[in-house]
């Protein structure tokens, strides 16, 4: 029977942080930039033994409009697996918050050593909480929540690559 290690989207671990009170009165805060940001696994359906997972990995994000506004971003976030390497969701301010989903195909690793292409199609909602401003109302500081849906595609199925869900805390650094 071959088992899978599957394609744990080991991005960062992360877990939902608690926003301070919005973090400015009119409007939303700009995100924009280069960010370290550190993620702990908070909940792995079919690896409990990865819960306190940490990682640091750069991500990027970028308004889509001029400063000082707040409007959509574009976030670019490593991969640990690397396939694929990169994960690119946009973002829509409400409030102090920030939050997107994006939906794409994923390999599963097989305790064996084989790799197949493919074999999920993964839901992520990234949901981002700024928690700190300067004075210009842009982001400082952030906190938030990856949620990771693994759906088995036929070949994932054919190759005994399970559904999964990875839940990660994360935070600026």
């Amino acid at each position: 029977m071959t088992v899978l290690l599957r394609a744990a989207a080991a991005v960062a671990v992360l877990a939902l942080v608690a926003p301070a009170a919005p973090a400015s009165a009119g409007s939303s805060p700009r995100l924009n930039g280069h960010w370290v940001v550190k993620t702990k696994i908070t909940y792995d359906k079919n690896s409990p033994s990865n819960v306190g997972s940490v990682a640091k990995k750069r991500w990027s994000f970028t308004a889509q409009c001029d400063a000082p506004e707040a409007c959509a971003t574009t976030l670019v976030r490593p991969r640990n697996t690397g396939h694929p390497k990169t994960v690119t969701t946009v973002l829509h301010p409400d409030g102090s918050q920030y939050a997107g989903t994006q939906v794409y195909k994923s390999a599963c690793f097989l305790y064996s050593g084989g790799i197949v292409e493919k074999a999920y199609t993964i839901t992520e909602k990234t949901t981002i909480n700024v928690t700190k401003t300067d004075a210009n109302n842009a982001a400082t500081a952030f906190g938030g929540k990856l949620v990771l849906l693994f759906a088995p595609t036929t070949a994932g199925k054919n190759h005994n690559c399970h559904a999964d869900k990875i839940v990660l805390k994360l935070h600026s650094v």
